[in-house]
């Protein structure tokens, strides 16, 4: 799994590693983790981080206090890039 990988939700990312890091951090009882480690299928682990990075990445925009403080700062905005046309005006 590329942990490196970023989980984007409305033009902000965080991803798997700074995630996984932060659980780490967070979940004194490792509960998210132990749960992680009994997913037997790389495509269900894919699917339970991204959802669980989403529900995050949407509870520290929303400022739920349980998220904010912790993931305001590590939450990176995606850089926007322009498509011109032919004739040069913005796509």
């Amino acid at each position: 799994m590329d942990l490196d990988r970023n989980i984007t939700y409305k033009g902000y990312y965080l991803s798997i590693r700074e995630f996984i890091i932060s659980i780490c951090i967070r979940d004194k009882d490792m509960m998210f983790l132990i749960n992680l480690k009994h997913i037997r299928h790389k495509a269900t682990m894919i699917w339970y981080l991204n959802r669980a990075i989403t529900q995050t990445i949407k509870e520290t925009l929303k400022e739920n206090p349980k998220y904010a403080e912790f993931y305001k700062n590590k939450l990176k905005k995606e850089k926007r890039t322009e498509v011109f046309g032919i004739n040069g005006e913005t796509i």
